[in-house]
């Protein structure tokens, strides 16, 4: 999901992970409200097929076409590429769309962090979206897509390559925990070298869409594509630092793997745990503990100061920290290694 502003000049309570999150999402649903409530075979004829096709990623892609389409196009199209889309499909997407295979006619969002993977879906032509009276958003997916995606999902081969690409997905998280950011030209080209084969390592438009849609990202100066860490604050100040990524130091063989243990440090995780226990029972009624600790602890990545750090724990709280908090919270600060990406100082905002 690109960035579309920085949060540098915000104080770091409303800068903190989960709030750039929140306001990614609440985005997200002001554009569902906005997508037609028709289909690729659920209302779409040739008079309003070039109205489908301008909510689509090919059109973002392609910035201008020459023609207009039709309905038998868009439904080649999308027919054409659903092997490779359903492949190179993120994670919380590809759970999304399961779970509308199970209830294909109306499927509620459950939560407003279902905003971001139904918009995508939709702008793939998958779907359509509604939303009721009372707020809430629903997904339908038509009986021709949803038989083509049963076809496609239990192939074998397919589940062996879909298991690879979350793998991959999980290799890129741990490096951007050590990294903050990493040029997406080192993502796409392990991608394509030492995950995918045949077809789908070739098609670099649909490597680059998984890119896009399963990141956060914003581009350099140069025109390049920088992917980030979701918790990063302030994009624009690690750009100068950015470095060469190996991704096979960091490389996830199975989605059986002790996924913790590949995106968190020993050290991370003893101090996350002491600052988790201290939270419990202890946050505001809207927070978790583990979106309040993760909170702190890309902070602590960012290298920010423990007087931000204890203001924004001071935030979490419905009391003022306990000193047992505070101490939790500098050993936090202390054993958490800040990003490599970041200025000399290794501090972004003191």
């Amino acid at each position: 999901m690109q960035r579309e502003l920085s949060e540098q000049s915000m104080a770091w309570p409303d800068k903190t992970m989960s709030l750039i999150r929140q306001r990614q999402l609440e985005a997200c649903e002001e554009r569902l409200a906005t997508l037609p409530a028709f289909g690729l075979f659920q209302g779409c004829t040739d008079e309003n097929a070039e109205e489908l096709w301008r909510i689509t990623y090919d059109a973002q892609e392609q910035l201008f076409s020459p023609r207009m389409h039709t309905q038998k196009e868009l439904e080649e199209l999308v027919t054409a590429r659903l092997p490779v889309e359903l492949l190179l499909m993120p994670i919380h997407e590809y759970e999304l769309l399961g779970r509308m295979m199970l209830t294909p006619n109306n499927t509620e969002l459950m939560d407003w962090r279902e905003c971001a993977p139904a918009e995508s879906l939709v702008r793939r032509l998958l779907c359509t979206v509604e939303t009721g009276g009372d707020g809430a958003i629903f997904l339908r997916l038509a009986p021709e897509m949803s038989d083509a995606i049963y076809r496609i999902a239990s192939d074998p081969m397919h589940i062996m390559m879909r298991a690879k690409v979350s793998s991959f997905y999980l290799t890129v998280m741990s490096a951007l925990n050590v990294y903050g950011a990493m040029w997406a030209d080192e993502a796409e080209a392990y991608l394509r070298t030492a995950v995918l084969t045949g077809t789908a390592a070739d098609n670099r438009v649909s490597v680059q869409r998984m890119l896009r849609t399963a990141f956060d990202y914003v581009y350099a100066a140069d025109g390049r594509m920088v992917l980030l860490h979701p918790g990063a604050a302030d994009p624009e100040a690690m750009l100068p630092f950015l470095c060469s990524v190996d991704l096979k130091d960091f490389a996830v063989e199975s989605e059986e793997d002790d996924i913790p243990q590949m995106l968190i440090s020993d050290a991370e995780r003893s101090a996350a745990v002491t600052m988790a226990g201290m939270l419990e029972d202890a946050l505001r009624p809207d927070l978790s503990v583990w979106m309040a600790t993760e909170d702190l602890r890309v902070m602590a990545k960012q290298g920010v100061s423990l007087e931000n750090m204890r203001e924004v724990l001071a935030s979490q709280l419905e009391q003022q920290p306990t000193a047992l908090m505070v101490s939790a919270l500098q050993l936090m600060r202390a054993q958490t290694p800040s990003w490599i990406c970041l200025p000399q100082n290794r501090k972004l905002v003191q």
